[in-house]
């Protein structure tokens, strides 16, 4: 049996947190965790959380880069917009 999520918009969320609630939830399920991610459509939502709906594509592409890096990586140096 797996435990997955059907998406986690990343560009509401800060990638770090993003990365480590990923990371927790498939160490918990025994690497069953399936993780779906989405830049999000839903105009509504982007003002509750201060984010500009046409940076969403960058912010995605951003969280997918700064997660893949944090799951390999021991102490990664990442520098971009969201994390320094």
């Amino acid at each position: 049996m797996a435990l997955g999520t059907a998406s986690t918009v990343t560009a509401l969320r800060h990638p770090l947190h993003v990365a480590k609630l990923a990371a927790s939830l498939d160490e918990l399920s025994h690497q069953r965790f399936l993780f779906g991610i989405a830049t999000g459509d839903r105009p509504i939502e982007f003002p509750a959380f201060k984010v500009e709906r046409e940076e969403r594509a960058a912010l995605f592409r951003e969280s997918v880069t700064v997660m893949k890096q944090l799951w390999r990586e021991t102490f990664p140096k990442i520098q971009t917009e969201r994390v320094n």
